[in-house]
């Protein structure tokens, strides 16, 4: 018996009968009661899809790729069991299970915490499914390490298993990006998904791509470029992130947020739903409610964006010091004369390429493994040895922008040109709103 799922990408997901133990359970079950990327649908209306449905598609992309490597693997005499291609298809499941509400957008406050996601990740599996994996005849903490782990420690003599959930080409990006971008209508994410897959090889142990698959991985890296300028950083969208954590962090101290760390069972209650509800609810967060549900969102009055070179560097680096970023803001409020809960410095920032692949001493930031044979002989080059388009765009996106609300705007610009000036090493004739 297997489960079948009609998902608008790729038509018929079939999954083993037995996984319904993981995708029925009440910790995969909240994922539909958690958006894929909140924020964006201001910009984009259709989106409003779900880490449910992502998490199903990655599952999908997972066991697809295990078994190419099943394949792959028996062609070198390795063996790859039916224990490790399941593995690999629940973490793939599993990866997103410690979203919190909001997806990223909760990610500023579990860093309050010294924590991310994927810490929630490993616990939840860990401590509240791994029961029923191991009811399917798996070890929970492989699941764990391949979903999210950060040392590799059961799966050390084969990373590639951790590659597919985690590296430069993996199942999670494949997908997000086809449904991001199918969700939006941006069409930035049409990768041929499948091509992909079927040159996936491996290469001492750690997964890599057929050069035959080249342009394919190319029109990737620029459809996730373009995804991430046009959907994930847009500017409304922040605008909707940025205040949703501003409400998150004023209210958190009356909602006991800060229990979450150490209580797991809190934290699997809280979702889009609820939280909306408790946020709405509390003094100190309901104007920041009323401001979503009106749209009446931050605006920008300053921004500079572009690719981080010498002479931004330095600008970039002192505004990712929380601190800093902090003292600028109120600098900006007090020479406007506003309070400072209306002011946001917003650092959107991303590598133009996938930023890790390679486990181990060899890997490089941006080097995305490639297999080239010759004269019979196997060997590994980085993608951007023999793609002068990769090379072009090696480096890091950025954005800095100042927000304020629609009343303070011309104010506020006036002010943030004044501060930025003094403070940091921008030319005026560099910002544009």
């Amino acid at each position: 018996m297997m489960i079948t799922i009609k998902d608008p990408l790729y038509g018929y997901v079939l999954f083993e009968d037995n996984l319904s133990l993981i995708v029925d359970s009440a910790p995969f079950q909240r994922l539909r009661r958690i958006k894929q990327v909140f924020g964006s649908d201001f910009v984009y209306p259709s989106a409003n899809h779900t880490r449910f449905e992502h998490s199903l598609g990655v599952g999908y992309l997972a066991r697809k790729i295990a078994e190419r490597m099943k394949h792959v693997l028996s062609e070198k005499g390795d063996d790859f069991t039916n224990e490790d291609q399941l593995s690999i298809t629940v973490a793939g499941l599993l990866h997103d299970i410690g979203h919190g509400p909001f997806s990223h957008a909760f990610e500023g406050f579990l860093s309050k915490l010294h924590m991310n996601h994927e810490d929630f990740t490993r616990k939840i599996i860990l401590e509240n499914l791994s029961a029923d994996i191991e009811k399917l005849g798996l070890d929970s903490e492989i699941v764990a390490e391949i979903a999210a782990g950060i040392d590799l420690k059961k799966t050390t003599d084969r990373p590639f298993m951790k590659q597919i959930i985690g590296s430069a080409v993996d199942a999670d990006k494949l997908d997000y990006l086809r449904r991001d971008s199918y969700h939006t209508g941006t069409l930035y994410g049409f990768i041929d998904v499948d091509r992909i897959i079927n040159n996936m090889n491996v290469y001492r142990k750690q997964l890599c791509i057929e050069e035959k698959a080249k342009q394919v991985l190319e029109s990737m890296i620029l459809g996730r470029t373009l995804a991430f300028e046009a959907i994930y950083y847009h500017k409304t969208s922040r605008a909707a992130q940025i205040i949703i954590d501003k409400a998150i962090n004023c209210a958190a101290s009356d909602l006991n947020l800060y229990e979450i760390k150490d209580n797991i069972s809190m934290y699997l209650e809280l979702d889009d739903y609820s939280m909306w509800s408790l946020l709405k609810r509390n003094q100190k967060s309901r104007e920041y409610i009323k401001m979503l549900e009106e749209r009446k969102l931050l605006k920008v009055v300053w921004e500079i964006q572009g690719t981080i070179d010498e002479k931004t560097k330095a600008v970039v680096s002192i505004l990712m010091t929380p601190k800093i970023r902090e003292s600028m803001e109120q600098a900006i409020a007090d020479s406007a004369n506003v309070d400072r809960k209306y002011i946001a410095i917003d650092l959107p920032t991303l590598p133009n390429i996938p930023y890790r692949h390679w486990i181990g001493p060899e890997g490089k930031p941006m080097e995305i493994p490639i297999l080239v044979r010759s004269d019979g002989e196997e060997k590994v080059v980085s993608l951007n040895k023999i793609s002068p388009f990769v090379k072009a765009i090696e480096g890091f996106y950025y954005a800095i922008r100042v927000y304020t609300i629609e009343k303070y705007r011309e104010k506020v610009r006036i002010a943030t040109t004044k501060v930025m000036q003094e403070h940091a090493p921008i030319r005026t004739e560099d910002m544009f709103v």
